[in-house]
């Protein structure tokens, strides 16, 4: 098959459109399966889609999910990393990291769930319970050192 030559119509463009947001549910997914292959293994036989979550928790920067002074610490990270020209493979990767520290985290518990619903309550569960800034820091810079 040959790749189209010339760029999609005005009436195609939104079939062609990128999303930050999937972007970066695609490289959680692709971590996922690298770093923790036996969870993406259940998760997917599951029935369970990343971004049934972490879609809406990218696209509000985890606004609504963390608690207010872990939200705050993860935010000053975030900020931080958009200052570095140099960011790989860009400046939303702090999001990535996090959310791939909540699915390490939560591992064992994750492997126990027996429906996609109870995955998605459980990825919930576990990011409303993370109370402690500094956990939110170090669970992070873990995820980010790892991938």
């Amino acid at each position: 098959f040959a790749a189209p030559s010339q760029e999609p119509s005005a009436s195609q463009a939104t079939l062609w459109t990128r999303s930050g947001a999937m972007e970066d549910v695609f490289l959680l997914d692709c971590a996922l399966s690298v770093h923790l292959p036996e969870l993406w293994v259940r998760l997917g036989g599951l029935g369970f889609q990343l971004a049934n979550v972490f879609y809406g928790a990218f696209m509000r920067l985890f606004a609504g999910l963390l608690p207010p002074a872990s939200l705050f610490r993860l935010w000053d990270q975030l900020v931080a990393d958009s200052s570095n020209p140099r960011a790989s493979p860009h400046a939303r990767r702090g999001l990535v990291d996090f959310a791939f520290a909540v699915l390490g985290a939560g591992q064992a518990s994750l492997l126990r769930c027996q429906s996609a619903l109870e995955v998605h309550d459980s990825i919930l569960g576990l990011i409303s319970t993370m109370d402690d800034p500094q956990t939110v820091t170090e669970l992070t810079s873990e995820a980010s050192s790892m991938l």
